[in-house]
Order: C-alpha cells, then sequence, then structure tokens
C-alpha cells in the first residue's frame, strides 16, 4: 500500500487551531482505512505535540507519530485557507501541513520519511512550486518521487 496518495492531499482547509487540525487528521486516517480509531492516532499526535513543537518553521509543521493505532503507513498534506497559530519553533503562524502516521515498528521508515520532508523545504525552488501548485493533482506530481 502507498504511504502517499493523490486523495492524502487537502488543500484550503478551513482550519482554526492546531486541535482541529490534528482531529481532521485523526478522521481523514479513518477514513482512509489508514488507522484503527481516530481518536487513538489524535492522542499520539498529542502525545508527540507535548514533547516539542512540530511547528518546525517558515509556516511548515510536521505533526507525526508512531502508533499501534496505525495499520498502514501514511502521509497527509494539508495546506490551510489560513494560516494558524501553532507555537512552531519560529513563533511564525503554519498554513503547510505534513502529517506522518506509522505503526510502533516502522521506527527507520519514520525518520527517513521526516528528512525527505525536511530536505524539501530546503531547496526553495521545490517550496515555491509546491506553494504555488492550485490542484492536488499538481502537489501529488510534485511530491510523489520524494514520498514513495
Amino acid at each position: 500500500m502507498n504511504i502517499f496518495k493523490e486523495t492524502h492531499i487537502y488543500l484550503d482547509l478551513a482550519i482554526e487551531n492546531k486541535q482541529a487540525l490534528f482531529n481532521f487528521i485523526g478522521d481523514e486516517l479513518k477514513k482512509l482505512g489508514r488507522v484503527t480509531e481516530s481518536k487513538d492516532f489524535v492522542r499520539a499526535l498529542n502525545k508527540r505535540e507535548s514533547e516539542i513543537s512540530t511547528g518546525i518553521g517558515d509556516g511548515l509543521a510536521i505533526p507525526h507519530a508512531l502508533d499501534t493505532s496505525v495499520l498502514f503507513p501514511t502521509v497527509l498534506y494539508m495546506r490551510l485557507k489560513e494560516p494558524i497559530a501553532y507555537e512552531a519553533l519560529d513563533q511564525k503562524p503554519v498554513q503547510e501541513i505534513f502529517s506522518i502516521a506509522m505503526p510502533n515498528s516502522y521506527q527507520k521508515e519514520h525518520l527517513e520519511i521526516l528528512s525527505k520532508i525536511a530536505n524539501l523545504y530546503l531547496d526553495d525552488a521545490t517550496k515555491e512550486a509546491l506553494q504555488a501548485a492550485n490542484t492536488a493533482s499538481k502537489v501529488y506530481q510534485l511530491l510523489s518521487k520524494t514520498l514513495k
């Protein structure tokens, strides 16, 4: 099963805060059949977030968790209509989000995906192309080679 699909892309979301974002992520993962229970994965996201913010800066957050509720490794990409307060490391609001859901036994893969996403944002051209992409299809074309 693919870790990232075009159906894992959500553009122009109206989300008002971080908790609403986490609830959306859990609900979508459940709808996609990627987790057993939405609330269990949301709990895992909150636990991880309590350790240190997953808002890495420059408007990007990567909420992620390893959890027993995860059936299949999954990456979601979300772009919000309006930025939200997130307690990011640079204290700036967040508008772009990658969420990573991995079963507990996927620690190595989890770190590899985190690294790949972070590296995407080191390349200004890729970052700008991603922000300019206005359809899920265009976003998928930009990300699918990296998120295998």
